[in-house]
């Protein structure tokens, strides 16, 4: 047994050593190719590996590179649409013989991050910009039969080394553009929301619902995938010889291969498709699989949605409301504030999740971190600014310094004394009753008549007010 692994591992590194030697010769031997008039780089296979470059007409403007990205597109050009297809299945992942990579192999130099200046060792990090980093490709709907891919990379530009294109192609035609990114304004917003309403959202109890239920369906999801997959393995061993190794290879060969993915689908749906798995039948009994399998699926999934709304619900819940009178102090402002009981921990760890998300969107909203550092520095102050701003706005100018003097401050009061006591002498003249019920003190009532019927206060004056005090003190 030993014997084989170590045979079969020295097998597959002859069959590696080619391809990584190839690869290694490509780091070193690079030619450079210049972009056409029409900001194109055109490569053939002899000339690889090659570098190209975008030229400064291909970039943005400066002040757009927060809102957009360098848009590479590689366009292959192959003999046939069969030959362009060739290296699709599953043998063009291994390096063997002349079959070359699925996709092309590419690599780009560009600029650190803004954040890597100072956290150099950050997960987020790839230091390009004197050792090419691998850039990858994905396919792109732009090409008619030819195969075509593109890329993203910095508005700042860069260069990019194709290492190999894949086999049977004749031409690889690469060309940028400016792509504008959507994603950004949506980062800005969530990233907002969930900064300055982190205290709203961590007691909605809809939101807590909306979490419940999304995680039961993951659960259920997870738990079905694994009774597939163990049942498919159990039937497999045991009966069929080597049960174990032909479920895992199929569902290797299912997840590299395309074509055989396609076509183990294709034999288990009918040709009517997901209709005809609905109304498919029992051939003997007549019983109708399809929907009965179809209602307990729904069903099931009903069932964990409302569990898990109810559980999110109970996990997440608020402390019930308290009842009779409620402690309280007198704030430094003079304002009333409850002695309320604390949140729960499960309340305070999502209020600080979606604080930490929103921080985390925000500090990487945009493609230029200073800009995305600014506006979470702005939104982290916005408060206390708008508050200063309203503040400075609202407060009037009366004097030089900015605040009120003797005369206004008595002749606002007086007005606003006025306008008081004519609200409550009409208060208390279309509602008698409250004068006449008996509840005042001695000598209120009386009082409360008189400012009723004469619609005057009582202001007690003292005849000698203006005229200086002697006071004295008696210590017993």
């Amino acid at each position: 047994m030993t014997g084989g692994l170590r045979l079969s591992s020295a097998f597959t590194c002859c069959l590696w050593l080619p391809w990584l030697a190839a690869a290694a010769a490509a780091e070193q031997h690079l030619g450079k190719h210049d972009s056409d008039a029409d900001l194109s780089c055109v490569l053939l296979p002899d000339e690889l590996p090659a570098r190209c470059c975008a030229k400064a007409e291909a970039l943005a403007p400066m002040v757009l590179w927060p809102l957009t990205q360098l848009r590479l597109h590689m366009v292959l050009d192959a003999n046939s649409s069969s030959a362009a297809a060739a290296g699709a299945g599953l043998w063009s992942h291994l390096p063997l013989g002349g079959a070359g990579p699925r996709r092309p192999q590419l690599k780009h130099t560009a600029k650190p991050r803004w954040y890597c200046y100072w956290l150099p060792q950050a997960p987020m990090c790839r230091h390009c910009e004197d050792k090419p980093c691998s850039l990858g490709l994905q396919p792109s709907w732009d090409g008619d039969w030819a195969q075509a891919y593109e890329a993203f990379q910095p508005a700042s530009g860069g260069c990019i080394d194709v290492i190999q294109l894949p086999r049977g192609a004749n031409k690889a035609v690469i060309s940028w553009d400016i792509s504008l990114d959507w994603l950004v304004p949506v980062h800005i917003g969530v990233g907002l929301a969930f900064l300055w309403c982190w205290q709203d959202l961590q007691t909605s109890s809809i939101l807590h619902a909306s979490l419940g239920a999304l995680g039961a369906l993951l659960v259920v999801c997870v738990v079905a995938a694994r009774w597939v997959a163990r049942s498919f393995q159990g039937t497999l061993d045991g009966v069929v010889p080597f049960g174990r190794t032909l479920s895992a290879a199929s569902v290797v060969l299912s997840l590299f291969a395309p074509a055989l993915r396609s076509y183990l689908f294709r034999s288990v749906v009918p040709a009517g498709g997901w209709h005809a798995l609905v109304d498919f039948r029992d051939p003997v009994y007549n019983l109708p699989l399809g929907k009965l399998t179809a209602g307990a699926g729904l069903t099931l999934v009903a069932g964990a949605v409302a569990f898990g709304a109810n559980f999110g619900v109970r996990l997440f819940a608020s402390p019930p409301e308290l009842e009779g009178e409620v402690p309280f102090t007198i704030g430094p402002d003079g304002r009333r504030v409850d002695a309320l009981p604390a949140l729960p921990w499960s309340q305070r760890l999502l209020g600080w999740g979606f604080w930490l998300g929103g921080l985390a969107l925000l500090l990487s909203s945009t493609h230029v971190d200073a800009l995305s550092l600014a506006i979470t520095a702005i939104s982290l102050v916005w408060e206390d600014m708008a508050h200063f701003v309203w503040w400075r706005l609202s407060t009037s100018r009366g004097s030089a310094g900015g605040g009120l003097t003797q005369d206004q401050f008595q002749n606002q009061g007086q007005k606003h004394t006025a306008r008081a006591l004519a609200q409550l002498h009409a208060h208390l003249k279309a509602n008698p009753g409250l004068v006449h019920n008996g509840r005042w003190q001695e000598g209120v009532e009386l009082k409360l008549r008189r400012f009723v019927d004469e619609g005057k206060h009582i202001d007690l004056v003292l005849e000698d007010e203006h005229k200086p005090q002697l006071f004295s003190c008696t210590v017993l």
